[in-house]
C-alpha cells in the first residue's frame, strides 16, 4: 500500500513478483486507489495487470474512479474506465475520513464538488450517469454551490424535478432553498423546477412544501421568486400532529417582509388551521414581535382571534413570555384579563409557565389577581403559590410567587 501510495515503482513490482495481493488493504484501502489518488499511472497498470479490483468501492479514497477524481488525474481516470472500472461506482465501506478527501456519492457528484469542470465534462461525455445515486449530481450541483454546471446537466439528461429517494426524499430545488443557493434556484425555475415541490423527511414524518421551507429560512428573495414562478400561497405542509400553510410558518420564523409578500400573493391573515390556530398565534407563540405587528397594523390580522379552546394570541404571547407580543396586542385592544375556554386569563398562563418578566407586565399594567380560572377555581396568587411548591428548586417560581405577597 505505502509503496504504492508513494510512487515507489521498483518495490511495488518486486513485492508482486514475490506473491503480495493486490487486495490487501491498509487503513486508507486498496492500493490501487491509493496509487491512482496520488496519480502514478505507470504503478495502476501494473496493479490493474496483477489483478487488482478495479471495482472494490472500500477505502477511503471511495473507489478508484472517485480516486482518480479526487487525485485531478484524467489519464488515470480514462485508463481505469478503459480497463473496465464502473464510471458510476458509487461508496462502499469508508474507514477513515482526511481533510484532504471529502468523499461524495460517487464520481461525476465528487467532480462537482472539486469544481472540476474538465473531469465533469469527461465523465458525462463518457457515459457518466446524470441521476446516478441518492444524492444527483444535480443536487451535489445545488449543494456546492456549482450553479455553472447546471445547463451541462440538464442539456446531459438530468431532470430538474427528479426526487432523490432515502430518508429525506426532495428535489435539487429544495435543496437549493434549503441551502439559501437564490441563484441556483433562478436558475432551476427557469429550466422548469416544479415551484409546488415538497420535501418529505421519514425520520420526522413532515412533508414540507418548498415555499414553506422557503419562508423557514426567512428568505425574501428565494420566496419572491418561487411566487412568481406559481408556488400556491395556500398549500399546506404536513408536520407530525398537523398542517399548516406557509403564512402560519413564516409567523413563526420570518421578518415581515416575506408575510407582505405572501399576502400580497393571497395568502389570508385570519386562516385558522389546527385546533384554530392563526398566525397570530404562530407569531406570539414564537415570540417574533416584529412580524406579530407588522400582522395587525399592515395586514390587518384579528387580534382577538381564538383557538378551539379559547385561547387568544395574548395568551399564546403570555405562555411564550414575550413582553413585547403582549404590550403590541393590549394597543390593538386585547383585553389584558381576557379569558380562555377554562378560565385562565394571560396573568394565568405567564405564571404556569414561570415567565417573570410577563407576570410582571402584566401586573404593572394592572392586570386582575383576582380572577378564578374554572378548572380548580385558582386566582393568579393561588397559581403562583401552588407553582412555588411543585417547583420548590426554582428561583423564577418563588420570585413569581413573591410578586403577590
Amino acid at each position: 500500500m505505502k509503496a504504492a501510495e508513494n510512487g515507489h515503482k521498483q518495490i511495488v513490482e518486486l513485492l508482486l513478483q514475490h506473491g503480495a495481493n493486490t487486495e490487501t488493504e491498509g487503513v486508507d484501502g486498496p492500493a490501487l486507489q491509493a496509487a491512482t489518488f496520488s496519480g502514478y499511472l505507470d504503478i495502476v497498470q501494473m496493479l490493474v495487470a496483477n489483478g487488482a479490483d478495479l471495482h472494490n468501492p472500500d477505502g477511503r479514497y471511495g473507489g478508484p474512479v472517485q480516486a482518480a477524481v479526487h487525485g485531478d488525474h484524467i489519464d488515470i481516470l480514462q485508463y481505469l474506465v478503459e480497463q473496465g472500472a464502473d464510471i458510476n461506482m458509487g461508496l462502499g465501506n469508508v474507514r477513515r475520513w482526511g481533510p484532504d478527501i471529502q468523499l461524495s456519492a460517487g464520481p461525476l457528484q465528487a467532480a462537482i464538488r472539486t469544481n472540476r469542470a474538465h473531469m465533469i465534462n469527461w465523465l458525462l461525455d463518457h457515459g457518466a450517469d446524470a441521476y446516478a445515486h441518492e444524492e444527483t449530481p444535480l443536487m451535489a450541483a445545488v449543494k456546492y454551490d456549482n450553479t455553472g454546471i447546471l445547463n451541462r446537466l440538464v442539456k446531459a439528461g438530468a431532470n430538474v424535478n427528479k426526487v432523490s429517494n432515502g430518508y429525506q426524499s426532495t428535489t435539487c430545488l429544495y435543496v437549493a432553498v434549503s441551502g439559501g443557493r437564490t441563484e441556483a434556484v433562478r436558475q432551476l425555475l427557469s429550466m422548469g423546477a416544479d415551484p409546488n415541490c415538497s420535501g418529505f423527511h421519514e425520520r420526522y414524518f413532515t412533508t414540507t412544501t418548498v415555499l414553506t421551507n422557503a419562508c423557514t429560512k426567512d428568505d425574501a428573495d428565494i420566496v419572491r421568486a418561487l411566487l412568481v414562478a406559481g408556488a400556491n400561497v395556500h398549500a399546506r405542509s404536513v408536520f407530525n400532529d398537523h398542517d399548516e400553510p406557509p403564512l402560519h410558518s413564516a409567523a413563526k420564523d420570518s421578518k415581515p417582509a416575506v408575510i407582505s409578500l405572501l399576502v400580497a400573493h393571497g395568502a389570508k391573515v385570519n386562516e385558522q388551521v389546527h385546533d384554530g390556530w392563526s398566525a397570530l398565534h404562530c407569531a406570539a407563540q414564537r415570540e417574533n414581535e416584529a412580524t406579530l405587528r407588522a400582522l395587525i397594523s399592515d395586514h390587518k390580522a384579528d387580534p382577538k382571534v381564538s383557538l378551539i379552546n379559547g385561547s387568544r394570541p395574548i395568551h399564546s404571547a403570555a405562555a411564550s413570555g414575550s413582553v413585547g407580543c403582549i404590550k403590541a396586542l393590549l394597543e390593538a385592544g386585547v383585553d389584558i384579563d381576557v379569558r380562555n375556554g377554562t378560565g385562565r386569563t394571560p396573568l394565568h398562563w405567564a405564571i404556569e409557565r414561570r415567565n417573570v418578566d410577563a407576570v410582571k407586565f402584566l401586573l404593572e399594567r394592572g392586570a386582575k389577581k383576582s380572577v378564578k380560572e374554572r378548572e380548580r377555581g385558582l386566582t393568579a396568587k393561588d397559581m403562583a403559590e401552588m407553582k412555588k411548591r411543585e417547583y420548590e428548586w426554582d428561583e423564577k417560581a418563588r420570585e413569581i410567587a413573591g410578586l403577590f405577597e
